[in-house]
Formats: C-alpha cells, structure tokens, sequence
C-alpha cells in the first residue's frame, strides 16, 4: 500500500502508512538513527557568534543515512540576521547539499527574489524545495520556471486567500505535502488538496510517493 508523505513536520509523528521526515534545527537534540529526518540551521536562528560551531555539527549530521535533506534552510526578510548574512548561510547549506548529494528544504519570507538569484548563481543540481508555500500564483510561476519543488502545508485548510488558485496550478510532479508544526493529520491536508484540485486522492498519493522516493531516498 502506498503511503502518505510528510515532506517536513517539526514533530515526531509515528503514524501507521505515513512516511514522514522529521526536521531538526540548530536548537533541536538529535539522535543518530532512527525515523527520515533533515537537517539545518534555520533562519530565526542564526547568530555570527555561533554558526561555525553549527555549522561544523550540521555536517556531521548531514552524513547519518536517515538525513534524507538539507534544511530547512534559507531566508526571512521579517526575523533573524541580516539578510546578507542569512544569504551566506544559506549557500553554505547548498554547498553541504551538493556534497552529500542530498535536496535542500527552503524557508522563506519575503525573499523570493533572493533566494532565485541564490539558484540562479549558484547552479546547483540537487533539487530546492519550498516549503510551506502559501503565495500567489505569480510568485508559483516564477518558482517554477526556475525548477523549484514546491510544499503545501496547513494552510490549504483555511479559505479565502490567492494561494488556493495557485495550488491548483501546481504540476503534480513538482508537488510536495506537509503538515510543518500543525498538529494535524497528513491525511487531512491530502484530502483538501485532492479536494480543491479535484486530483485523486490514490493518484495524489502515487505521485507524490514516487517523487519522494526518487529525489529524497536515492541516495540511501
């Protein structure tokens, strides 16, 4: 039977059927071992007096079987660091990202410009994914032409936003689902989505298997 995904949840969820990754930031206590899991230092986070340090143990953990991808990582115009100093960062996980042969999940808030240019110089060959995407479709479309992977996360459980026309213009093989740190069941944000899109829920699933499987666990 195939299983849902949970590309990227902040909470250790066991749950029979579902494959989920959990994400561990620089705050977090990792354990070697165990179930899918990504690594990184986020944004909120990051401090200069620190991130040698974190960095340093980021690339031990990014080596562990069970780190699937790099992250989240990335950029937030709106809390941390400069934006300059969050940049340098950033391109230090794509660098790690590259070398272990392993996706990136990005953060980012008011920054897609950035993190575009970010791509575009930098060139790299292992896929970026957006998590918690939530924007419309023009920011969608830019993303996509720049061969971005692309998370929806909670909020396609609440009405009444531009994001919902944009979800229904995501290609499916660029589709990933999370539930992020919502307490909710993964099952519930596929069924919205497959809702609102008017896909399959088993196609949705079968797809979204495949494209994990094939980008996240080619590496194990």
């Amino acid at each position: 039977m195939i299983p849902f995904v949970d590309i990227h949840t902040h909470l250790p969820k066991v749950a029979q059927g579902v494959v989920s990754v959990q994400n561990f930031t620089q705050n977090d206590l990792y354990t070697e071992g165990g179930q899918n899991a990504s690594v990184g230092l986020h944004p909120w986070f990051l401090t200069k007096e620190n991130v040698e340090q974190d960095f340093k143990t980021l690339s031990k953990r990014a080596m562990q079987p069970n780190v699937v991808a790099i992250g989240e990582c990335g950029l937030d115009r709106l809390r941390g660091e400069s934006l300059a100093f969050q940049t340098q960062v950033f391109e230090q996980h794509i660098r790690l990202a590259e070398q272990v042969q392993k996706p990136v999940i990005i953060h980012c808030v008011r920054a897609f410009n950035e993190v575009v240019a970010v791509k575009r110089r930098m060139n790299p060959r292992v896929p970026l994914l957006i998590h918690g995407f939530h924007k419309n479709e023009t920011i969608l479309q830019d993303l996509l032409r720049h061969g971005f992977y692309i998370s929806v996360g909670a909020a396609i459980l609440r009405g009444g936003h531009n994001a919902h026309d944009a979800f229904k213009h995501i290609p499916i093989d660029r589709l990933f689902l999370e539930t992020d740190d919502a307490d909710v069941p993964i099952e519930r944000i596929y069924a919205a989505y497959a809702t609102l899109t008017g896909i399959g829920l088993m196609d949705l699933k079968e797809h979204i298997y495949q494209r994990f499987a094939s980008l996240f666990l080619s590496h194990a």
